[in-house]
């Protein structure tokens, strides 16, 4: 991604968004999120604050590359969002809190609901420049959806509550970014105590 834009003069809050990922701009951090590769006959949603054109051109050289450079992610998700029956979509970028400690694990899964229905879900990664674990949530919708959270510890095998309000589904909504996270809380019970740390 960072070399797909670097001829474009992001600022930091910018984000860019396909069908099933994003990233956020930074600033010294760079570009960080689910979205990691840039692909050419794919469709991609720019946001900025910056009132200034932006104006990039794909380097052609990398285009070949992307495919063969690409991991598949093995799907390991307890839930499953069908991201194709909504036109819409907004971005929770977040972490996991429990007893006032964030949670630092790779087997944490967050997921968004309407009602019962699976909006979206995505497993917590670690970020080392940050030296966070975050969740690049997109979640799918249509306006006014009441979104709920929900989180599962993969390592417990459980189902942990959320203390967090409903939010408002609105498409194109952005909630946190790397460097300011929508904060997540948990119950004070049900985590797995090495899963995170003070």
């Amino acid at each position: 991604l960072k070399n797909a834009l670097a001829g474009l003069n992001a600022t930091v809050g910018d984000q860019i968004k396909a069908q099933s990922g994003y990233a956020s701009y930074t600033g010294a951090n760079g570009w960080i999120g689910s979205l990691t590769f840039m692909q050419p006959g794919k469709g991609y949603m720019y946001y900025s604050a910056n009132n200034t054109t932006h104006n990039f051109v794909y380097p052609s050289s990398l285009s070949q590359r992307v495919n063969a450079l690409r991991a598949k992610q093995e799907s390991q998700n307890r839930w499953q969002a069908n991201e194709s029956k909504f036109a819409g979509s907004m971005t929770i970028t977040a972490i996991v809190i429990h007893s006032d400690a964030e949670i630092r694990s790779d087997q944490i899964e967050l997921a968004a609901f309407s009602g019962n229905e699976c909006r979206g879900t995505v497993m917590l990664q670690y970020v080392e420049s940050l030296d966070k674990y975050m969740g690049f949530l997109m979640v799918y919708g249509e306006n006014n959806d009441d979104i709920s959270l929900r989180i599962f510890d993969h390592n417990a095998n459980q189902e942990i509550a959320v203390n967090n309000v409903a939010l408002r589904f609105a498409t194109d909504a952005m909630h946190g970014s790397p460097n300011n996270p929508y904060q997540v809380n948990t119950g004070t019970t049900g985590i797995t105590d090495n899963l995170w740390l003070n």
